[in-house]
């Protein structure tokens, strides 16, 4: 049902749009728990795709993650996702922000499969960070191009949203932009296009 619901909401996103157009998906809250090789498939006709959010999909597993070549940002929060279901991430040899929040990473050393991603920022927040105080300066000398990690670069001085330039639309805080909606509408997907 879920990977009925959600093909049929990817194709009614992009409607009448040319694939090679489509740079943002966001497929939040769809109950997945995996990618299955139909929605994989039916991903993988947005060659151009930028940006893919999965934000509250519940997903166990990234196998079958799309063959996405130009994606940069990955929004992975709010899943059930631990450090050795993040192996599938290193096909994505473009992906510069990555968003982890909300899963099952312990610790920065599950972070250890994916170093070899030349991420340039980061987002771990929910992260238990007594069980580690000093969790940041671990990951930036795991990543090396690595410049943000929790919204904070490596002196520890706080990067808001101004700061990140157009990073703030990729990290799943789209908080304001959900209040500004009208209840009524239904927004399980959202689409961006190229103009």
């Amino acid at each position: 049902m879920a990977e009925a619901s959600a093909i049929e909401r990817i194709r009614e996103e992009v409607e009448g749009l040319e694939n090679t157009k489509v740079e943002e998906l966001d497929l939040d809250d769809i109950l997945l728990k995996e990618i299955s090789p139909n929605i994989k498939s039916e991903l993988e006709k947005y060659s151009g795709l930028k940006m893919l959010s999965l934000h509250g999909c519940g997903l166990e597993s990234l196998n079958n993650l799309p063959n996405l070549p130009e994606l940069t940002h990955l929004i992975l929060s709010a899943n059930n996702l631990s450090g050795k279901d993040l192996i599938p991430l290193l096909n994505y040899k473009q992906l510069e922000v990555l968003v982890l929040t909300q899963n099952h990473i312990k610790d920065p050393e599950e972070l250890n499969t994916i170093t070899s991603l030349n991420l340039k920022e980061l987002d771990l927040f929910e992260y238990d960070e007594k069980s580690n105080v000093n969790y940041r300066e671990k990951i930036f000398s795991m990543f090396k191009g690595l410049e943000i990690v929790d919204y904070m670069d490596k002196s520890g001085n706080m990067i808001d949203d101004e700061e990140g330039g157009d990073d703030e639309d990729y990290r799943g805080d789209d908080d304001d932009e959900v209040d500004e909606r009208d209840d009524d509408e239904d927004y399980d997907c959202l689409l961006y296009t190229s103009d």
